[in-house]
């Protein structure tokens, strides 16, 4: 979606999503890359929204969800592919009418990343398949 009339959302330098110091490849046991915890957050648009909520292996899902929308957000992290997806770096100045998801995995084997995206920008079928079982 394109809206006129945005302002700048500030700067954004570093290239995000990309692999940090805490993400290790696990190739020897696959129950270590399944995803024990999704964060996601979703801001901007129009409306400045501001979603929060926390998918977590073993607890009770967020208001308003189901057992059956954990599992899913729960197994789509679970793609061995988003480890290495490589996200582009954010604009510098992004319509402040797009929305930002910022998703932090983290997975059995205690390693975590976090990745972030505008509405709007390249699609990446990895990732948006990731968003799309993020209500």
């Amino acid at each position: 979606m394109l809206v006129a009339g945005c302002a700048s959302a500030g700067s954004v330098s570093e290239p995000v999503g990309q692999p940090s110091s805490s993400v290790r490849p696990t190739t020897a046991n696959p129950a270590s890359s399944r995803a024990v915890a999704v964060t996601y957050r979703q801001t901007g648009g129009e409306e400045a929204l501001d979603k929060r909520y926390r998918f977590t292996v073993g607890k009770p899902p967020p208001a308003g969800f189901s057992r059956v929308e954990v599992k899913a957000a729960l197994e789509a992290a679970s793609d061995p592919s988003l480890r290495s997806l490589e996200m582009p770096p954010l604009p510098e100045d992004q319509c402040c009418d797009f929305y930002l998801y910022v998703v932090t995995i983290s997975w059995a084997d205690g390693t975590s990343r976090t990745y972030k995206s505008f509405s709007g920008d390249e699609p990446l079928p990895t990732f948006d398949r990731l968003l799309d079982r993020l209500p």
